[in-house]
């Protein structure tokens, strides 16, 4: 994998709809829940907003679709931000900052974060 991101694939570039918006694209961040059992002291951080008892994964996902980046073991009631701000804080994760002019696609969960 290119850190500095300079390598576009095939199919964006090939492709004159997107190309002009994706161009700087370098992934995309999204989380999901895993349904757990977990023992009763542990429920209420474990339950998430549709009530059921979950662990939250960070992942980063290239054009490719290829994973660059996974975290697992969250809480389900933990917020996207608080995770994706301790993967920039802690550099022992490797989470990959961004070079300037490129940016990850994330959804309105996520802060906006400029390097």
């Amino acid at each position: 994998m290119d850190p500095m991101f300079r390598d576009s694939t095939s199919y964006l570039v090939n492709d004159e709809q997107y190309w002009p918006y994706f161009k700087d694209f370098i992934g995309a961040i999204d989380r999901t829940h895993i349904l757990i059992h977990v023992p009763v002291h542990k429920q209420m951080p474990s339950t998430g907003r549709k009530s059921y008892t979950s662990t939250k994964v960070m992942v980063v996902c290239d054009f490719n679709m290829c994973f660059t980046f996974a975290w697992v073991g969250w809480e389900g009631c933990t917020h996207v931000t608080g995770i994706f701000m301790e993967a920039l804080r802690k550099p022992q994760l490797k989470f990959l900052h961004p070079p300037e002019g490129k940016f990850y696609l994330v959804d309105s969960g996520y802060p906006s974060y400029v390097s």
